[in-house]
Formats: C-alpha cells, sequence, structure tokens
C-alpha cells in the first residue's frame, strides 16, 4: 500500500460514497469523488488517478460507457477499473470483465474485500495475474446465465400456473398465476393433495399423468377441468414433466396449466353455429382427417358423429373418385380461399349405406390453433336434379333462393325460399325489377353488371371473392353468395341466380376473427407485463443493495475504528446509517403497497386530516433524502383535506422521494397546497430533468420507469403508481405537467373535509 496512492470514487449514490472514501482514507489512500459520468471522466482526466472504482448506473450514463471512454484516451487508457455496483446478474458481470475490468465488487461489500481489490491493482495494474483472473471469471459465468433466484422469480412471475407435486400428488409450492387461476393462496394448498382441485365425482387424468411422469415420461398437453376455491369449475390446458435430481432421479413432477375456459366457450359457440348451418358440414384438416361435423351431415349420410370424427373425408367419397379426391383436396389447401363449388361440376356422396347421390359442396379455410381447417358446406341436390328433370319444377325444388330474370331485369319467378328469405309474400316479387333485392348503395352499378353478365352468359359462381348483400322488404341487409346460370327460355336467355344466405357463416367467421385479436392482444400485454415485471425485479435489487451497502458498510467502520473516531464524526455515520435504513423502509413499503394493490387489499378510512400537519410529517420522512436540496413550503394552514392518513403519507412521502431522485443537488424542490374550487390542490415541484410528452400517459403505470437512454432512472417503478391508485382510492385525482429539460409539477386534487 502507497500512502499517496490516489483513487477515483465515481458513485451518485452519497451514502455509498462517503463510505467508499472513509474506507480507504483509513487506509491511507488519496480519495477524489465524482457523482456522474460526465464528472467523472472529467475529474480523471485532471487528477490522474491510479485506480477508478466504477459504479454501474449513474444519473447520465451507465459504467460500461464510461470505461470505454476511458480506454479511449491515452491519459487514462491503462488506469485499472473496479466496477462497484448492486447488478450482480451474471451476464452483467460478463459485460464488464469483456469491458476490461480489473475486479468487480458487488454491493453491499465487505471493506476488506474493498481494500483487498484496491490494493491489487495499485500494486501491479498490468500484471499477468489480472489477466488470468479475467480470463478465470469470463468461464466462471459462461454458465451462469439465470441464477436460482432469478429462476424462481421467472416462475413466480410467468403468466402460466406452475405448480410442483411429490410423485404421490402432494403440492410443493404453488406460484402467483396459480392462485389467480384456482383462487387459492400458496399457504392453503401446500402441503395437500392436488386432487382437491378436481371436481367431485370426475375422473382426473392428472393422477394418470403423475404416474406416467414417474416413469419418466413427459406427458404432453391435455384438456381437463379444474374446481376453483370458489366452487366454479374451469377447463385448463395442462402438461406434466419430471423434475430430476442431481443424479438424474425423478423426484418431483411439474405442472404447467392454462386457463381455456374462454377458448371452450368460443368452441361451444362455433358448434352451435355450426349445428345451426342448413347445410351438412365437415370440418377437415390438412390430411383429409374429419374434426367436425353437425346434425344434418349425420342425416344426410346416415352416420353417426363418432363413425365419422377421425375418419378420412373419402369416407363420404363415391369409390370411384377415391383415387383423385387426395389431389384435388391438396390442391385446395396450397390456394385456399372460400368458394362454392358444384353449379360447373356433376359432384356425388356416398351415404353409409352405399347408395350415391348428387351433392353441392362449399368450401371455406380457417385458421385455427391446430393448423389450417377446411369447412365443407354440403348440400344434397337429388330434389333439384329430379326437378330439372321435370323441367321448371327445379325452382321451388331447390334448397337455395332461386331468382329468375329476364334478359330486361325484370324477375320472372321466384321460389318459396326466395319470398322466405326476402321477407315478400308469394307473388310479390314477380314482374318488378332484380334491384328491388339490392341494397341502394349497389344499385346504381347493377345494371351494368348484368348487361356484362348477359353478354357472356355461362354458369358462374360469384360471391368468392366479393362481399356480396341482399336487401330484406323490411330494409335489412344480410350477406350473401350467388350462383348465376344462364337459362335458355325459348327464342331469349333468362337467367337463374342461386341466392345463399351467408349470415350464420359470416357471424362465425367474426368470431372467430375477433376471438384471435383478442388472444393476439392479450398476448402482447402478457409479454409487455412479464417485460415490465423482469425490468422490475432487477431494479428492486439494485435498489435493494444501495441503502444496504451504506448500512453495512458504515457499522462496520464504526466498529473497527470506533475509538478514532470523533464524536461528531461517529453522529454523522450513525445518522447516514439510520437515513440508508429509512430508504430501505420505504422501499420495503412501496413493496408491501404494490403487494396490496395487487391483491385489492387496499383498506382506507377517510378522516379530516390538517394538509399542513400530513406534509410537515412527510418532510421528516424524506429529510435525508433532501438534505442536498432547497425546500420550498408554501401552504394555506387552513385547509383540511378528507383522506386516510397512512395513505396519504404513502403519496406525499412518494412524491417528495420521487422529486429528491431527479433534481440535481442544489436544487430547490417546491411544496404548495390550495384550495381550488371544491378541491384542495397540493403540487410537488422539481427543477430536474423533466418527462418526455410521449412518456407522460405511461408514467403512473405499473413497473413503468421513465426511459433515459443509457442514464440511470432510479425507483422500482411502482412509486408513482401507488401515488395514482392511493390517491383515487381517496376520492382524489392526480395530475403532472412537466418539460423536458426544466421540471416536473405533480399535482393531487384531494376533497376538502366540511366543517
Amino acid at each position: 500500500m502507497s500512502s499517496d496512492a490516489r483513487v477515483l470514487v465515481i458513485d451518485d449514490d452519497p451514502d455509498v460514497s462517503l463510505l467508499t472514501r472513509l474506507q480507504l482514507e483509513n487506509a491511507g489512500y488519496d480519495v477524489v469523488e465524482a457523482a456522474s459520468a460526465a464528472e467523472g471522466l472529467s475529474r480523471a482526466l485532471d487528477t490522474a488517478p491510479d485506480v477508478v472504482l466504477l459504479d454501474w448506473m449513474l444519473p447520465d450514463g451507465d459504467g460500461i460507457g464510461l470505461l470505454a471512454e476511458l480506454r479511449a484516451s491515452a491519459a487514462t487508457a491503462d488506469v485499472p477499473v473496479i466496477m462497484v455496483t448492486a447488478r450482480s446478474h451474471a451476464g452483467d458481470q460478463r459485460a464488464a470483465w469483456e469491458a476490461g475490468v480489473v475486479d468487480y465488487l458487488t454491493k453491499p461489500f465487505d471493506g476488506r474485500d474493498l481494500l483487498r481489490c484496491v490494493r491489487d491493482a495499485v500494486a501491479d495494474p498490468a500484471s499477468s495475474r489480472q489477466e488470468a483472473r479475467r480470463r478465470e471469471a469470463l468461464e466462471r459465468l459462461s454458465g451462469r446465465e439465470v441464477d436460482t433466484d432469478r429462476l424462481s422469480a421467472v416462475v413466480e412471475h410467468a403468466s402460466d400456473a406452475i405448480v410442483t407435486t411429490s410423485l404421490d400428488g402432494t403440492v410443493l409450492t404453488w406460484n402467483r398465476a396459480a392462485e389467480t387461476l384456482c383462487g387459492y393462496r400458496a399457504d392453503e394448498v401446500v402441503g395437500r393433495p392436488v386432487s382437491v382441485l378436481a371436481p367431485p365425482g370426475r375422473h382426473d387424468p392428472l393422477a394418470e399423468a403423475l404416474e406416467r411422469v414417474a416413469a419418466g415420461v413427459t406427458v404432453p398437453h391435455f384438456e381437463t377441468v379444474r374446481r376453483r376455491k370458489d366452487g366454479t369449475d374451469i377447463s385448463v390446458s395442462v402438461s406434466v414433466s419430471p423434475i430430476r435430481d442431481e443424479h438424474g432421479h425423478i423426484t418431483a413432477a411439474s405442472t404447467i396449466a392454462r386457463d381455456i375456459t374462454e377458448r371452450k366457450a368460443e368452441e361451444s359457440l362455433h358448434r352451435g353455429l355450426l349445428e345451426a348451418a342448413p347445410d351438412a358440414m365437415v370440418v377437415v384438416d390438412d390430411t383429409g382427417t374429419i374434426h367436425l361435423v353437425n346434425a344434418q351431415t349425420e342425416a344426410l349420410f346416415g352416420y353417426e358423429r363418432d363413425e365419422l370424427v377421425g375418419q378420412a373425408v373419402e369416407i363420404l367419397v363415391p369409390e370411384e373418385h377415391r383415387g383423385a379426391h387426395p389431389g384435388h383436396r391438396r390442391g385446395y389447401f396450397i390456394e385456399p380461399r372460400t368458394r362454392p363449388m358444384g353449379q360447373d361440376l356433376e359432384l356425388t356422396a356416398r351415404r353409409r349405406d352405399g347408395s350415391v347421390f348428387p351433392v353441392e359442396i362449399s368450401l371455406s379455410s380457417i385458421e385455427t390453433e391446430r393448423g389450417r381447417l377446411v369447412s365443407a358446406a354440403i348440400r344434397d341436390v337429388s330434389e333439384r336434379k329430379a326437378a330439372e328433370a321435370r323441367f321448371r319444377g327445379l325452382v321451388d325444388a331447390a334448397p337455395d333462393a332461386m331468382v329468375i330474370v329476364d334478359p330486361h331485369g325484370r324477375i320472372e319467378l321466384v321460389n318459396a325460399q326466395a319470398d322466405a328469405m326476402f321477407g315478400y309474400e308469394r307473388g310479390e316479387l314477380v314482374g318488378r325489377p332484380v334491384e328491388v333485392l339490392v341494397p341502394p348503395r349497389f344499385r346504381e352499378q347493377h345494371p351494368g353488371h348484368r348487361r356484362t353478365y348477359n353478354e357472356q352468359a355461362r354458369v358462374r359462381p360469384m360471391g368468392a371473392g366479393l362481399e356480396l348483400y341482399g336487401l330484406r322488404k323490411d330494409g335489412s341487409e344480410f350477406p350473401v353468395e350467388i350462383s348465376l346460370s344462364p337459362l335458355q327460355t325459348g327464342d331469349s336467355v333468362s337467367i337463374s341466380a342461386a341466392i345463399r344466405d351467408v349470415s350464420v357463416r359470416k357471424r362465425a367467421e367474426a368470431v372467430q376473427t375477433a376471438a384471435f385479436e383478442r388472444e393476439r392482444e392479450a398476448s402482447r400485454r402478457l409479454r409487455e407485463v412479464d417485460r415490465l415485471r423482469s425490468d422490475f425485479l432487477s431494479t428492486v435489487s439494485h435498489e435493494l443493495r444501495t441503502p444496504l451497502t451504506a448500512i453495512r458498510g458504515f457499522a462496520d467502520l464504526l466498529v473497527e475504528h470506533w475509538d478514532a473516531t470523533e464524536g461528531e464524526q461517529r453522529r454523522a455515520l450513525v445518522q447516514r446509517i439510520a437515513g440508508a435504513g429509512l430508504r430501505l423502509d420505504r422501499l420495503i413499503e412501496d413493496l408491501l403497497d404494490f403487494t396490496r394493490l395487487e391483491r385489492g387489499q387496499l383498506g382506507i378510512e377517510l378522516g379530516a386530516r390538517p394538509v399542513a400537519d400530513l406534509v410537515e410529517e412527510a418532510l421528516r420522512h424524506v429529510a435525508v433524502s433532501l438534505e442536498r436540496h432547497e425546500v420550498e413550503v408554501d401552504l394555506e394552514p387552513s385547509l383540511v383535506a378528507l383522506v386516510d392518513e397512512a395513505a396519504i403519507a404513502r403519496v406525499f412521502v412518494n412524491l417528495l422521494t420521487n422529486a429528491a431522485k431527479f433534481s440535481p443537488a442544489g436544487s430547490t424542490i417546491s411544496i404548495r397546497a390550495v384550495a381550488t374550487d371544491d378541491r384542495i390542490a397540493v403540487s410537488v415541484i422539481d427543477r430536474g430533468s423533466g418527462i418526455p410528452e410521449e412518456e407522460q400517459d405511461r408514467i403512473f403505470e405499473r413497473f413503468y420507469r421513465a426511459q433515459g437512454g443509457t442514464a440511470r432512472r432510479p425507483g422500482t417503478g411502482v412509486g408513482l403508481a401507488i401515488v395514482k391508485e392511493f390517491t383515487e382510492a381517496q376520492g382524489g385525482e392526480v395530475h403532472l405537467r412537466s418539460t423536458v429539460g426544466e421540471g416536473s409539477e405533480f399535482t393531487i386534487r384531494l376533497r376538502p373535509a366540511r366543517t
């Protein structure tokens, strides 16, 4: 150790900076301090330190960036740098070692470890031993991407319920999502059999899954029903995996469960719509396997439902066409689109008894969680074909609404289905222009489309790629598909239009689209919450370690140097310990408040409280945080608010602490309270960096922390969320006015107490 060795300490926390300086000065070092990246770089160039102690998170940048600047300057390129930080994650440590630090010290640190690191760095800053130490650290960290605490935090805050059980089904762990899903707290189920969640009298496949897991098998997703604490049943998707010890022996099982109740309800709705369809409906996948059929299919083909589901769709195809059918099916899956079929093809189907009958088939592509499915609406056209043979009897025998139009666009004939579909009495439509069935917004263009078709009349399906609508007599519109066919009548050609109401199918498609959009939005929100929670956990670790460093360090310093420390300095150090303890206490209070908010356990008891007394008490609580600022207080002494004393204290403390964090030392923080209209407005005003306009709408969200590039943004991200929710719980409001570079003004509007 050399008494003239100089150490530059770059740390924005005054307690940590003071503690480090005292420990180094007691060991004979000359200490220079800096509280920001810019100041640290300037001091390094001016004072030529022998070693630099560098915090990772600084108000105007980060330690890695500052380290790069030190290495880029010839004057400081070879100065050894020791990272002293609360960031303990393996990825952070690896980044620091790769950037060129000679040591990495995690807060809270032992003073002897600090002196050892400094002593080694000063003794031989460019030694091969330092390089070997760096290589060893990088090798050690290469396998530590996720430590146990991190993994536990991920499990605890996962969006899916994660439960571990012994192999006999006893619950061992129970995460927060499991509590939300099933309604039981961890202390209510840990140690109990997981079968407590099985509805009475129902088969529980989870027990069988645990038996398979005990044999080393991972059980993929299966669906079952769980009973919540409140007695309601929910549908869940479950997967079960074995948990092995370090010797590879299976010791427990991990169960991951997701609520699919809403999806099941939507599937039930889809099945209901399927059953309501007038046609036989068959849903198949790209392998041709049947997934769903409706009652009309059973009646049409003569099969029971269970005889069709899981079978190849070719079971419904006549034997002479079965060889070619898979090729047609694959061709449709290559270019899937909604399209009616059968008007220009002679299609037939095969019943269970072997009889063959003519059909028309409409195909629609559906995107599902299982992949792409195709829905086939199958219509038996036996009667229509027979009626065609009997001439005009085809019209009334057709299952669709049939409208026959002459070359001039006048309706010649309609069937009963057309009357029923469009709401007219028999005979009302004959002789009228066909445009009476077309919505007004399309009528102007319709005659032109009709003339174009007449010029090149042929059998042609319509509506597959268009959104077509019909108009009922009552003025209501509905979606349709229309197939046109030329009909030779004497010397002229009439047009036969088969009109199909696709309202049910469109509603089913809309329901499915809406469900998909809801799921996608929910997934996006969950990803954002997971990201914010991850940031929150990392930040809490840092915020806990910093005051803990001060408490431990100052206490050790007093123990080791009690007799050599003067009375006033002892008092100052004890006050520092007390102040750090208050910081720790406030952080813990924030976390407890946040937990109460999460669980909806915030209790509010309103009473009349003098505002001046509440502000004065809050100022006493945050005195240490405000010691580097000027404080202005401008209160009307007669103001009395209707508030919960504990809740409003948390609001004032959080606002004042927030102002101190984001204001430079020496700046003024103002507290004002005035009566405005029917409210009492209390404002906390700082002269800090301000909040960008695009972030002001999010600043009160849970976990959200103002972005600052690489600059350190202190706090956990729940303080202002507590301010907002506690204020609103008391019937108040919170408002923000902020300008970047000038500062921020937070105003809460409280209800006055009526006297």
